[in-house]
C-alpha cells in the first residue's frame, strides 16, 4: 500500500474518542497505545528503508485495533484492580446483544464500513490471526500486537505460550503461530536490526 495513498480516516482525537464512547477499560487502552507506538515506530523505520508504508493507516489500525476487544469477553470482570462501572456494563451489554458471536475485528469491520470502508477492511483482515497478511500496515500491526503483553514489549515465542496456556482450547494455535512467525521474518528481513533488539532500538531513538 502506498505511503502517499490517501485514506479517509478518523483524526487521531476521534478514535481517541471512540475508547471514550465505549468506556473501553484502561489496561485494553494501555495495550492499544503501546502498540501504537511500536507500530509506527517499525512504520517509520521501515520507510528509511525504502519500504512503501502508510503511517496515517498504520497509526489509526493499530490505535483501534482493540476497541471492541471488551465485548468478546464473556464475563466482563475488573481488570488489574480497576473498578468497572454500570455504565461499563450497560455499553458491554448492549454490544454484545447487537454484535453477538463476532470477534473484535468483525465488530469493528461493521462499525465502520459505512463511513470508512478501506479502514474496516483492514481491521477485518489484519486482526485476524488466522488470515495471511496482504500488505505492510496489516503485517506491521498483527505482528506488535502479538509481542505486546498489555503494555509490554515481550518476544513472540514467549506471547504466544502465554496465549496458548491462556486459552487452552483453541485449535489454531499453530496456524496463528506460523502466521505470526512468517510475519516476523517478513518485517525484520526489511530492517538493520533483530526482533530482541527492538525495545533497544526504541530507547535509542528516543521512544
Amino acid at each position: 500500500m502506498n505511503s502517499t495513498r490517501q485514506m479517509n480516516l478518523p483524526t487521531e482525537q476521534e478514535c481517541l474518542q471512540y475508547f471514550e464512547e465505549f468506556k473501553v477499560p484502561s489496561n485494553i487502552f494501555k495495550h492499544c497505545l503501546k502498540v501504537q507506538s511500536v507500530s509506527v515506530f517499525l512504520a517509520e523505520k521501515l520507510i528509511q528503508d525504502g519500504i512503501s508504508v502508510n503511517v496515517q493507516l498504520v497509526s489509526c489500525l493499530s490505535l483501534i485495533h482493540d476497541l471492541f476487544k471488551p465485548v468478546v469477553i464473556e464475563n466482563f470482570k475488573p481488570f488489574s484492580g480497576e473498578v468497572v462501572t454500570p455504565e461499563q456494563i450497560s455499553i458491554w451489554k448492549e454490544l454484545r446483544e447487537k454484535y453477538s458471536g463476532k470477534f473484535e475485528n468483525d465488530i469493528a469491520y461493521e462499525f465502520f464500513k459505512e463511513e470508512y470502508p478501506l479502514l474496516a477492511l483492514t481491521i477485518k483482515n489484519g486482526c485476524d490471526p488466522g488470515q495471511e497478511k496482504e500488505s505492510w500496515e496489516e503485517k506491521i500491526v498483527h505482528y506488535v500486537d502479538w509481542r505486546t503483553s498489555e503494555d509490554q514489549l515481550i518476544s513472540l515465542n514467549t506471547r504466544m505460550d502465554i496465549l496458548e496456556k491462556r486459552y487452552p482450547n483453541e485449535e489454531k494455535w499453530g496456524l496463528f503461530r506460523q502466521i505470526a512467525q512468517d510475519t516476523e521474518k517478513d518485517l525484520f528481513n526489511q530492517l538493520r536490526f533483530k526482533p530482541e533488539q527492538l525495545a533497544e532500538e526504541m530507547n535509542r531513538n528516543g521512544q
